[in-house]
This record gives C-alpha cells, structure tokens and sequence, in this order.
C-alpha cells in the first residue's frame, strides 16, 4: 500500500507503488483483451475483478467519471452473473463482435487494422493492412525486443494486438517500478524512455480511440466496463485527447 505517513521514504514508496499500479492497471486490461475465460464470469459475481479494479484505481490516485462508471458496469455486471443473467456464452458472444468478427469486427483488435479500417479508412495507402506484416506490428516487434519482452513461440498473436501492447507496457512499467525501489536511476530512466516511445509511436495513435469506441459498442456491462478501463489508463498516462506528445 502506499505509505501514509510523513517519513522520508514516504514519497519514494508513492512512486513504487504507483508504478506497481499502472503495470496492474496494464495486466488487467491485457487479461481481459484475450478471449473470455469462464473464470471471468466466476470473477464478477464473487466480486474479486471489482475488488482489483478499485484497489488498483487507489493505489494509481485514479479519479473520474471513467473510474466510476467502470465500478458501476462491475457492479451492475456482478448483479446479473449472480443473479443468472450473464454467462459465458454472453460474454464470448460480445467479444467476437466486438473483437474477432472474421469480417467486420465493431472495435478491430491490432493496430494496423483499426488505424485502416476505423481512423483512416478513406486513405488508400493504408488499406488491406496485412495482418501480422505491417509496420505497426513490426515497430511494435521492435520494441518488445529492445526491452526484453519475450513472447512465446507458441503463441500466434500479431505484435499489434491491443492486449499484447498492454501485455508491453506492464512489463516495462514494472521494469521502472524495480528500478526504483532499487534506486537504480539509469534503469528507471532507461525503462521511461521505453514508455515513452511505446506511447508515441503506438498508443498516441489508436489507445484512446480503441478504448472509446469499446464502451460505445459493447452490449455487456463487462466490456463496457473494460472500455472505461482502458479510457482511464488512456487518460493518465497519456494525457486528455488534444494534449498528444
């Protein structure tokens, strides 16, 4: 927790931990962006996603009507898994609409199609993205190279995907948050750099869009509640739309 008292370490131990928050902030939106798990459902309506939301949301100082309207979804989405109202099959039905239509998905997942297919559809130079070749996905390769992200063989995601790119940023947020509580001040600028150039190059251009436009589009308070989510990170460490680097 963050520490409350007036000792010296005190603004030391704020910085930790609210690096450690970001990274969980990260962590969740990256866990909740991969197809739905029946653990999902088993997760609203004991309470435990509310419970890690708001604890997150204190350690990050996160405020807001995004905050708030995120708990409510959780809440009101608590309310119907227990009550039988939402199921798995609810929540797989929305992610593929939201997520994995094969033609026409409402919130394209990677980056180089949302960029084509949502923000600049009228531009002929970027349309028919390939799906794995193309340069968001190769910078974004890059990128998780530099900062020793390892990403398993096994798996066959594009480097673009929205949950991979949150996946990135966790693990470089928590690289800064070690590098400071182990006062290694090269480590934890090397890693803000990281963070920087990930969020320039990538995030600046489709997170706040992406993240909008899922709690716009989603028919389940869980996916609204992740949209909110996202919008919430967006705004913290991007800053407000308008306000780009």
């Amino acid at each position: 927790m963050i520490a409350k008292d007036p000792a010296p370490g005190a603004a030391f131990s704020a910085e930790v931990a609210s690096a450690t928050a970001v990274a969980d902030h990260c962590n969740l939106l990256a866990l909740f962006l991969q197809f739905p798990a029946e653990r999902i459902v088993a997760g609203l309506a004991d309470g435990s996603i509310e419970a890690d939301w708001l604890a997150i949301c204190r350690e990050e100082a996160l405020s807001g009507p995004d905050v708030q309207g995120a708990a409510e979804e959780l809440r009101a989405a608590r309310r119907d898994a227990e009550g039988g109202t939402l199921s798995f099959d609810d929540l797989r039905r929305d992610y593929t609409r939201l997520f994995n239509h094969p033609d026409r998905p409402a919130v394209p997942l990677y980056e180089g199609i949302f960029i084509d297919r949502v923000l600049k559809p009228e531009n002929p130079n970027l349309r028919n993205q390939l799906l794995f070749v193309n340069a968001a996905a190769l910078d974004a390769e890059r990128c998780y190279r530099k900062a020793g992200l390892k990403r398993s063989q096994d798996v066959n995601v594009p480097a673009d995907c929205m949950a991979t790119e949150m996946e990135f940023m966790a693990h470089v947020h928590a690289l800064r948050a070690q590098a400071i509580a182990g006062s290694d001040a090269k480590r934890a600028a090397e890693a803000e750099a990281w963070i920087e150039e990930f969020e320039r190059l990538h995030l600046e251009k489709w997170g706040r869009e992406f993240f909008d436009r899922c709690a716009r589009e989603s028919r389940t308070r869980f996916y609204r509640a992740v949209g909110l989510m996202g919008r919430a990170l967006m705004r913290e460490t991007l800053g407000p739309a308008g306000e780009g680097r």
